[in-house]
């Protein structure tokens, strides 16, 4: 009698911790919202396997150096995003706390407000490309780029706007719609490799412009609010004031993220970046259920925060993801790492020179998982210690990347250094986050 009493007091014990450490973050998921949360995060899982699922295909369909040209002209959606003024990234926090603090007009006309200011942009970034295609042209570039290009005006311009749809839908807690839109996008990408299969490379370049506008038109036709052009001058300050602390870090994590792309690309040519296609694929495919929870969770912290103006409420959402992502992804971690390099040289023996990359690709993808508590900062708007630390890591990601091409040569030491790199960037962020936190309930 007395084992079973203590068995029955240890599981109660167990579940009590279960509940403490899952209770939290549950019910910030749910709040209402549960069947929307989890369509999101299972259409965003559905999503990010069938891309790399595609990529495969498409990897046995063309040549390496094809992939890479199309990646090497869309490397320019991350300089213009520059163009963004932190507009976006004000909206998203600004739309979550006005709505959060019941101010529903109010968060209504950041919105109006952010989508003429990305209207504009998408006007802005297609004379970007035609400029670069001009120049590329009298420059004598290959057919393939100057095509690439000119195909690359249709995703510069729809991707502001999808952006601010994005944001829309996330800040509001639309995750229900959201997820049967990523679920129609997962389909785009399986009946456009027919295009592939017919066009070649012709078709693999139309396959990827078309997957951003086709992504704006069914944002666009079940919008939370309707679009509406407004030259609100106060409204966009406001947000241009909150968003480009942000913004600044999010440029900063942006160019880092395809630091390695831009080293491989200037140092080592189209074909080699097209072999590390594979690799990036791997790491994407690492972050798809991370990167789709966190979504979720900030628009309930920054909403959270507009309700209680209490940093101190902040503090198991920011870091219980943190926990649950390093314990339960890193089974799947070393099963990637150990199976990567018999799928490549089955499937893609084309690219069995990229399986070390793949296999750093995936490492840097666990790391790039553990920095969920990053919303911290931007809730609070506080980006100091933040945008420093990705600066920090962005100058390193170069100084090693250049390093390993320099005297290896090879892709595998570009992806070697990204994991160290985004390894060092998660403890970082981690250690900076909870001394925010601390400072914020000492000073509050």
């Amino acid at each position: 009698m007395g084992l079973s009493a203590t068995s029955i007091w240890k599981r109660s014990q167990r579940a009590e911790i279960v509940r403490k450490l899952l209770g939290p973050v549950l019910r910030a998921l749910q709040a209402g919202e549960s069947k929307g949360t989890a369509l999101y995060a299972l259409s965003s899982a559905l999503k990010g396997f069938v891309h790399m699922g595609c990529t495969v295909v498409v990897a046995r369909l063309v040549l390496p150096e094809d992939i890479g040209v199309w990646k090497s002209v869309a490397l320019l959606n991350t300089y213009m995003s520059l163009l963004e003024l932190g507009v976006l990234k004000g909206l998203t926090r600004q739309y979550a706390l006005h709505q959060g603090a019941g101010d529903q007009d109010l968060a209504v006309s950041r919105a109006h407000a952010a989508g003429t200011h990305a209207a504009v942009r998408s006007i802005a970034n297609v004379l970007i490309v035609l400029v670069a295609l001009v120049s590329a042209r009298s420059r004598g570039s290959s057919p393939k780029t100057l095509v690439a290009l000119a195909l690359f005006t249709l995703p510069a311009a729809a991707n502001p706007l999808w952006s601010y749809y994005e944001v829309l839908y996330r800040s509001g807690r639309d995750f229900w719609m959201l997820g049967w839109i990523q679920i129609a996008e997962s389909g785009y990408l399986v009946l456009s490799l027919g295009l592939v299969l017919l066009g070649d490379w012709v078709g693999l370049f139309i396959r990827c412009a078309g997957m951003l506008p086709v992504g704006l038109a069914l944002r666009h036709a079940w919008r939370p609010i309707p679009f509406r052009l407004s030259w609100d001058v106060r409204a966009l300050r406001d947000l241009v004031r909150v968003g480009l602390k942000v913004v600044v870090g999010a440029h900063v994590y942006s160019l880092l993220m395809v630091g390695d792309h831009t080293l491989i690309a200037g140092m080592l040519g189209p074909e080699a970046l097209g072999r590390y296609s594979v690799a990036t694929a791997a790491q994407a495919a690492m972050a798809v259920w991370p990167t789709s929870c966190n979504r979720v969770l900030y628009s309930h912290m920054a909403f959270r925060f507009g309700k209680t103006r209490q940093a101190s409420s902040l503090g198991r959402l920011a870091f219980l993801p943190v926990l649950y992502n390093a314990v339960l992804l890193l089974v799947p971690t070393l099963v990637l790492c150990c199976a990567v390099g018999p799928v490549i040289s089955f499937l893609l023996p084309r690219y069995a020179d990229g399986i070390p990359a793949a296999r750093w690709m995936i490492v840097a993808g666990y790391f790039a998982c553990l920095r969920s508590s990053a919303a911290v900062f931007t809730t609070l708007n506080r980006m100091r210690e933040y945008t420093v630390l990705l600066a920090g890591a962005l100058g390193l990601m170069y100084v090693l990347g250049w390093l390993g091409i320099r005297y290896l040569g090879t892709i595998e030491s570009v992806a070697m250094a990204k994991a160290v790199t985004l390894a060092l960037l998660a403890g970082g962020v981690n250690l900076a986050a909870y001394r925010s936190l601390q400072r914020s309930a000492i000073n509050g």
